[in-house]
């Protein structure tokens, strides 16, 4: 997702967070390094980060990606 003015936001889908491959994440983290990168998957009840390598990627449900998109400034921060 792109964004004026601030990083953009990678979103992968998935049915299940364990069928979660970095390969494609990874690949855009070296094309725009300061992206934040999100996993949806229906199986995840709460939100959680986990690191591969030096990917940084955020585990969450739908709901979850919502609320956290909408907390989000045009700069690309999260208001509280």
């Amino acid at each position: 997702m792109a964004r004026r003015g601030a990083p953009p936001v990678a979103v992968e889908c998935k049915w299940s967070a364990r069928d979660f491959d970095p390969k494609p994440l990874k690949a855009f983290a070296a094309r725009y390094p300061k992206a934040e990168h999100f996993v949806v998957a229906s199986d995840v009840d709460r939100a959680y980060p986990k690191r591969f390598d030096t990917l940084n990627v955020n585990f969450t449900g739908l709901d979850g990606l919502v609320d956290r998109l909408a907390k989000l400034t045009p700069q690309g921060e999260y208001r509280n």
